[in-house]
């Protein structure tokens, strides 16, 4: 549904019904998602108080039914990718994660949500010292460079609306 309909159903609610409706402003909440997996590796550095913090992470993204909106983010499969793997503490995992949510807030397409993707993480390597806020930004550094690799398409949006009424109005269930 686009903003024309939109308005075309706010006329009608006026018209037909002879209810002032006020809708607020109108828009359209289109969301992206991506139609064949993508690859990206990068090695993001950056110097803070004379301190250099470095990650090198490698990330592939998988169009997936996600559940309750949620991204999916795993470890990679295959022997190399296990292995580099082992030292990823949970800690790094929730910072790679909450680099890969925010990267999926603003798509490369129109910049609207990223949604019904996966995210393998296929490859991650960190200096020492490197600060969490680093990671977090490396990986939606390295997402947000998939996915302007991918294939992105637009969603069809979803309307959801709430009629909220002062009187009593029958409805189909009450009569």
């Amino acid at each position: 549904m686009g903003e024309l309909h939109l308005e075309i159903i706010q006329e009608r609610l006026k018209t037909e019904f002879k209810v002032d409706a006020d809708l607020g402003k109108l828009m359209v909440a289109y969301k992206e998602t991506i139609t064949e997996p993508s690859l990206n590796r990068i090695t993001f550095e950056r110097k803070l108080a004379d301190q250099k913090h470095s990650v090198v992470i490698e990330v592939e993204v998988h169009p997936k039914k996600a559940e309750a909106g949620h991204p999916i983010v795993r470890k990679g499969q295959g022997k190399e990718v296990q292995e580099n793997l082992k030292m990823l503490t949970e800690r790094q995992l929730r910072c790679i994660t909450n680099g890969v949510e925010a990267s999926l807030r603003s798509g490369p397409k129109i910049s609207f949500q990223v949604i019904d993707v996966e995210v393998l993480i296929n490859f991650f390597q960190i200096g020492r010292g490197t600060s969490e806020t680093i990671i977090e930004a490396a990986a939606a550094t390295c997402v947000r460079g998939a996915l302007q690799n991918a294939a992105v398409c637009l969603l069809e949006p979803i309307v959801s609306l709430e009629v909220i009424s002062r009187r009593k109005v029958p409805t189909c269930s009450s009569r």
